[in-house]
């Protein structure tokens, strides 16, 4: 706000500085508007400066704002021609169809090259229409909102007609296959099969997401095996509460070419919940600067375990650090476990990988750990980790005691100031011993499911190095 502020007054110094403000003010605007405000849409003279635009749902508006009326939003949207990207969220329980006329008022933007769609279903044939009319789009997301209770995902499932909603994801998909550098999509909206046998010769970066396709699931080398332009490469699938078998990303090295040959310039690769017989481990690119192995679920029905959600056992974390030892460019590296971090671990890390500048130690179920760790074995942790001399941001799940309490039964959770209090002087601990440290999170148990779209949060916390003294300040938890 005060940022704001002060640009505005900027902006009343000269016609010049108006424009730099506005531009500054106005890249990125969304759907609503604070109540104080008495006018309409974003005004007719700022539409220039827009760049991005965000229109979401009613659910998901800040308090103390007012959403845009829709005919005004719509009227205004056509005439945005610097906008390059757009973004449409909407909720489950939106009417089919919702999203029809806010894609057709954008379909016409000379600019527009991203455009990202999240809503309930897509079983209508009409996008395929609207899609087309989108030529010049290079980035495109199409995923799912996600639903909250297993009764809602059933009679979902019962509704949607699943075949056709395939079809129409996979027309449009096909449609932008030779032209797209950037992929995004809900596993549930395709099948593997078709992104194998789809050429894809611009596409550096492909993330599939929510829950594993529906088909005869193909490995992971042979669906990318016609990208050869893929540098990211993110399979973040969750588990969920329907009995599935589990997900292996390539069950031998001998049946297909390894992933590390079919994609030798791949720099990042996210994959969830592995299992431990996959032989992907086996496979990693040997560019690789990121990767990422991750534990995922649904946030629905608490106290029940999603199938097939799975963290990396202590002897399954070994074989992952071996393997990314042998990666000579890594930098970044997150790994889902099923225990807490150790000391033992965190030095098997820094040997392994003593280059890394980024370090996310994930438990899972970590919600439910309210365990608090001794000074000594906090300060434990710390030895090996300066070992990396590069190490810029730390994720850990530390034992800090219990994250989340409720001052009554009926009334709203919130973060004990006693986590806060040591999660800050845990901080100053590692701050003061690892001289390169710029961010520090620890995992905290969240009542807030639906904006950190998960049940634990990272607690941000920001090292300020200022005149020889260290000062550890609250950042935006993510």
């Amino acid at each position: 706000m005060q940022c704001s502020l002060a640009v505005i007054k900027m902006s009343l110094a000269s016609s010049r500085l108006r424009s730099f403000a506005l531009a500054l003010l106005f890249k990125e605007v969304y759907n609503w508007k604070r109540i104080a405000y008495k006018g309409g849409v974003w005004p007719s003279a700022v539409w220039p400066y827009i760049r991005t635009v965000n229109i979401f749902d009613r659910r998901y508006i800040p308090a103390l704002s007012r959403i845009f009326n829709d005919r005004d939003l719509l009227d205004a949207l056509p005439n945005l021609i610097a906008t390059t990207q757009v973004k449409l969220r909407f909720t489950p329980d939106s009417p089919k169809g919702v999203s029809l006329p806010y894609l057709l008022a954008v379909s016409t933007l000379p600019a527009l090259h991203t455009l990202k769609l999240q809503q309930r279903r897509f079983d209508d044939p009409k996008l395929i229409d609207v899609f087309v009319e989108m030529h010049q789009l290079s980035s495109l997301g199409l995923t799912l909102t996600e639903l909250q209770d297993i009764p809602t995902v059933i009679d979902f499932r019962r509704e949607v007609a699943w075949d056709q909603e395939i079809d129409v994801v996979s027309e449009i998909l096909q449609f932008f296959s030779t032209t797209l550098v950037e992929l995004e999509v809900s596993g549930d909206l395709i099948e593997l099969q078709m992104i194998a046998s789809t050429k894809w010769p611009k596409l550096a970066t492909l993330c599939l997401v929510n829950h594993i396709p529906y088909d005869d699931y193909q490995y992971l080398p042979v669906v990318v095996s016609q990208m050869p332009s893929l540098h990211t490469l993110h399979c973040n699938f969750r588990a969920e509460m329907m009995l599935r078998h589990p997900l292996i990303f390539c069950s031998s090295a001998e049946v297909h070419p390894p992933l590390s040959a079919v994609l030798p310039d791949l720099t990042s690769l996210s994959l969830s919940n592995i299992q431990p017989r996959d032989k992907i481990v086996e496979q990693l690119p040997s560019n690789s600067k990121a990767l990422h192995i991750v534990a995922l679920r649904d946030h629905i029905v608490p106290d029940t375990s999603p199938y097939n959600y799975s963290g990396l056992t202590n002897a399954d974390v070994i074989v992952w650090i071996d393997a990314a030892a042998k990666l000579p460019f890594l930098v970044r590296l997150s790994l889902g476990l099923k225990s807490a971090p150790s000391p033992t671990l965190l030095a098997h890390i820094s040997r392994s990988c003593p280059g890394l500048e980024y370090l996310e130690l994930e438990q899972d179920f970590f919600e439910y750990n309210e365990n608090e760790s001794s000074s000594l074995t906090l300060e434990l942790f710390i030895v090996p980790l300066q070992n990396l001399l590069r190490l810029r941001e730390l994720r850990m799940s530390v034992e800090l005691g219990p994250s989340l309490e409720y001052l009554n039964p009926s009334g709203p959770a919130s973060t004990p100031l006693a986590f806060v209090d040591r999660a800050q002087r845990t901080a100053m601990l590692f701050a003061e011993k690892l001289p390169k440290l710029e961010f520090i999170g620890f995992s905290c148990a969240t009542q807030f499911i639906l904006k950190f779209d998960r049940y634990c949060m990272w607690h941000m916390l920001e090292i300020i190095r200022q005149g020889g003294q260290i000062h550890i300040r609250v950042a935006e938890s993510i």
